[in-house]
């Protein structure tokens, strides 16, 4: 929270265990609690059994009721039934089904009793995977851990704590557990002073629950009170707050953007806060692993706290755009300012930054929260995006034109290239002020891109790639092939001499993208059948997946290249495959700034792309081959790239991502 929140922390304990510090207090409590319920209530000792729920989702848990009977009834019977009283406080999700089986109706504590009520009443407590036990730890009354699902419950659920760092006795049987029962109903104080985990946990999670915790919160926030419990003050640095929404961080050009973005922040004059989505997914997981630990990435959790008709009104704005409403409504300001509120608190944030800028949610979210500027960014010709048609649908026009509608209460609409501002401003010009169009062009990611590219752990680029040493496919399985400067010859005549231990080489294009419409794939296809014909010792493949794979395939078969064409779908790590190709191909209509091309050089890969409207913005000078859109000067590019050994001006990658810091710190002063 430093740098992100001025004022005091307050390092308190938990004020519901005041409620179980005293045990006689506690008691009374519980029984007079039991008895509105229509318990019996008695004097006897309370050992509490309180297991988490089950199963993967918390809204459908699975609920054994059976295992529950067999474990409540074989603890009463091994022990004394006029000394202990075993009792059950089941998961408020599966309370109500537990309640209703007549063999535990005396066993189960209602849902209406306060769980540190029943904890403060209890003299044992028995759990499993719950973290009922850290407010349990505060008693130093003995806690035995039951837990005979372990292996199963840990295909679904994480734990706190490994078994062996518990603060009781694990058992993972009925028997083992009345064993360890005994044990500590016999010496408890000797049970707990031998166990180290039960002292450094106390210690470290419950320091401060002491019965007072109440007095003193109310002390400090109510009545302005000094307490004794300990404050932290926190005070901003001068650096320079921004908040960035990354999008919903699945593995694509934007999700590349952002985190090499933040690899590339001087985090000694900037302070960042990264927002996105949570998801459990495995591939945003990855990528949330991959933000720069210099930035604090934060989760949006929850929904509005509003009324049904409020509610309905903000899905419609969104859906068709606020400047689909002729009137502002004063409720959903009060709306979207309270759920900045309950996002952000009272955070402030010197500029906030929406990277993603494809969803008008964001984009409204952004408008609410307090800030110097706020900027949105365009990674993509947006207007071309918004007519894209696939199988006869606009599957982005909503969204987008809702999108559309919210930039001219933005500061800064920032395009990823010069040429990619210039299209966004004529394209959009209607929907904001063309002094507000601007660009930040992308930036790369140099040695994380050749480590990933390196099969051997070395960095693979322009300076491995010497010209004896061309890395090929063939047929899947990857091969160096060792030739001479005359390669041109070689290739018009025999083929490429190869040493007798690799198998023959292949000259490989490849490219990579989303199989979409804007991508043209298609020609792609076609442009390299022409090359085929001519040179059947070449291959092409292309990784990325999308609505058109199967229309993709359609036409390789049909042309008669299953064996020398190649998509291979989506794959975490492409680098490893373009840096064992030859040339990068793309073939697109549109485009923003398309990472793929800077990354193609940082290998050292000769480039050859289509003449897309912002394509001198994307692709650096003297650095590749750009043709016009059309199968035929492709291929002849292609073709040429084959047979001679086109020399470009090297790509200084080092120079480029200073270029592209610069744009994107003038944007903020």
């Amino acid at each position: 929270m430093e740098n992100l929140f001025e004022g005091t922390v307050i390092e308190e304990g938990s004020p519901r265990t005041d409620r179980q510090q005293d045990k006689q207090a506690a008691t009374e409590e519980f029984n007079r609690l039991l008895a509105a319920e229509g318990l019996s209530p008695d004097n006897r000792e309370v050992i509490l059994y309180a297991p988490t729920w089950k199963g993967e989702s918390y809204f459908s848990p699975f609920t054994d009721a059976s295992s529950l009977q067999h474990i409540i009834k074989k603890i009463e019977s091994e022990l004394d039934p006029s000394r202990f009283r075993v009792m059950l406080k089941a998961h408020q999700v599966v309370s109500d089904v537990v309640s209703e089986i007549p063999s535990l109706k005396n066993n189960v504590i209602p849902n209406s009793v306060p769980t540190n009520v029943a904890l403060g009443a209890s003299s044992y407590l028995i759990t499993d995977y719950s973290s009922i036990f850290f407010d349990f730890l505060s008693t130093k009354r003995p806690i035995l851990f039951y837990i005979p699902d372990l292996q199963e419950y840990r295909k679904y659920r994480d734990l706190y704590l490994e078994p062996e760092d518990l603060p009781g006795p694990v058992s993972q049987n009925a028997d083992d557990l009345i064993v360890a029962l005994h044990e500590a109903i016999s010496s408890p104080e000797m049970e707990l002073s031998a166990s180290t985990q039960y002292a450094n946990l106390t210690e470290k999670f419950t320091v401060n629950d002491d019965g007072g915790v109440c007095d003193r919160v109310i002390d400090s926030i109510f009545l302005g009170r000094t307490s004794s419990h300990r404050n932290t003050e926190l005070r901003s640095s001068s650096k320079i707050k921004l908040l960035i929404y990354v999008g919903g961080m699945i593995p694509n050009g934007i999700t590349t953007s952002a985190l090499n973005l933040l690899d590339n922040i001087d985090y000694e004059k900037y302070d960042v806060t990264v927002l996105c989505p949570f998801s459990t997914g495995e591939m945003q997981q990855r990528s949330f692993r991959q933000v720069n630990p210099n930035a604090r990435l934060v989760f949006r959790f929850g929904t509005f706290n509003s009324s049904y008709i409020d509610n309905l009104l903000r899905l419609r704005i969104l859906r068709k755009g606020s400047a689909s409403f002729g009137a502002s409504f004063k409720s959903q300001e009060r709306l979207w300012k309270s759920e900045w509120r309950r996002c952000f608190g009272d955070a402030k944030f010197d500029h906030i930054i929406d990277f993603s800028g494809y969803t008008s949610f964001w984009g409204t979210l952004f408008l609410h929260g307090p800030a110097k500027s706020r900027a949105i960014w365009m990674h993509n010709d947006l207007a071309a995006d918004a007519h894209r048609s696939i199988a006869g649908n606009m599957p982005l026009k909503s969204g987008l034109f809702s999108t559309f509608s919210l930039y001219a209460k933005f500061d800064r609409l920032v395009s990823v290239s010069q040429g990619l501002a210039e299209i966004n401003a004529l394209s959009l010009e209607k929907w904001a002020d063309y002094s507000k169009f601007t660009w930040s062009s992308n930036t790369i990611n140099p040695a994380k891109i050749r480590k990933m590219a390196s099969g051997n752990g070395n960095a693979v680029g322009a300076s491995a790639r010497g010209d004896q040493l061309v890395r090929s496919r063939n047929m899947g399985k990857l091969v160096t092939a060792i030739i001479d400067q005359k390669r041109p010859a070689q290739y018009r005549s025999s083929g490429i001499d190869s040493s007798e231990d690799v198998s023959p080489a292949f000259f490989t294009f490849f490219s990579a993208g989303r199989l979409s419409p804007e991508k043209n794939h298609s020609r792609l296809i076609d442009a390299f059948g022409m090359v085929h014909e001519k040179i059947p010792q070449t291959r092409l493949v292309i990784a990325g997946d999308g609505p058109l794979r199967a229309e993709l395939q359609s036409q390789i078969t049909s042309m008669g290249l299953r064996e020398s064409v190649k998509l291979v779908g989506h794959t975490s790590n492409p680098f490893k495959l373009m840096a064992n190709s030859d040339v990068f191909v793309l073939s697109s209509d549109y485009e923003g700034q398309p990472m793929v091309l800077l990354e193609a050089l940082v290998l050292g890969l000769p480039v050859i792309t289509t003449s897309f409207g912002s394509v001198k913005g994307a692709l650096p000078a003297n650095v590749g081959t750009i043709v016009d859109k059309n199968a035929g000067s492709l291929a002849k590019a292609m073709y040429e790239h084959t047979i001679d050994n086109i020399v470009y001006e090297p790509f200084d990658s080092l120079e480029y991502n200073e270029r592209a810091m610069n744009e994107f710190y003038k944007l903020f002063g």
